[in-house]
């Protein structure tokens, strides 16, 4: 990657999108990623930049960019995500429960590349391509955030696979093994117990979650459901 590039990428994010970022509670940063913190949520925005081999094989300069959002439901157990970074609170877009790409809502003719926020060799057209990067963050990114507003909300969407604006969410697929501990441990905590108790045993029967402490906390969710005390 160029580095009098990068570092002129690097700027723009720092001066063009991370204030408007902090201006709607994003509190942390490093020069790509940027982290919100809620009660039980942490919203990510990251801005990922290609080594080279990487932006040879999508025709773009390693200075162009993606932008992921990522949405990590703290009351998850991390059984099989990756395992964070020293600092906890801090996922990437990666380690996120829900996560993909938004695209530009302009077009770069010289990328072949879908998706991709494309800055030319020189950098001549970094102007534009943040003018849109900002535009979409405020008129997409922003709001779809706004849609987990709460445990109950968060619990429907997994439910029903409505991630709007992303491309390609990362997160597993609708029945999957990994939804249904993402929405089996949701449902526990906000205490619909048959929720859970579905979502969890099939969970368990997948043998990818067949541990103690996921089929203790099934046997929990079945003793509420069930109405033992």
């Amino acid at each position: 990657m160029s580095k009098s590039k990068n570092q002129l990428v690097n700027k723009a994010i720092k001066s063009v999108i991370f204030p408007i970022l902090y201006n709607h509670g994003f509190e942390a940063f490093t020069s790509r990623i940027a982290w919100r913190f809620r009660d039980d949520f942490i919203d990510v925005v990251e801005i990922y930049s290609f080594d080279r081999s990487r932006a040879d094989v999508l025709k773009c300069s390693t200075h162009s960019f993606v932008i992921l959002l990522g949405f990590y439901i703290k009351v998850i157990p991390p059984m099989y995500r990756p395992k964070l970074r020293a600092n906890p609170d801090r996922p990437d877009s990666s380690q996120c429960h829900i996560w993909g790409e938004i695209e530009p809502s302009i077009e770069f003719p010289d990328c072949r590349t879908k998706g991709i926020w494309y800055v030319d060799p020189m950098a001549s057209n970094l102007d534009a391509v943040f003018s849109d990067a900002l535009h979409v963050i405020q008129s997409q990114a922003l709001p779809w955030f706004s849609h987990f507003s709460n445990l109950q909300d968060t619990l429907e969407i997994l439910k029903s696979d409505e991630y709007q604006i992303l491309k390609n969410p990362l997160n597993g697929r609708l029945n999957s093994p990994d939804r249904n501990y993402n929405i089996g441990f949701v449902a526990l905590k906000i205490g619909d117990y048959q929720t859970a108790v579905e979502a969890l045993k099939m969970a368990i029967d997948s043998d990818l979650y067949a541990t103690d402490q996921i089929e203790n906390d099934y046997l929990k969710a079945l003793k509420y459901f069930e109405g033992k005390d």
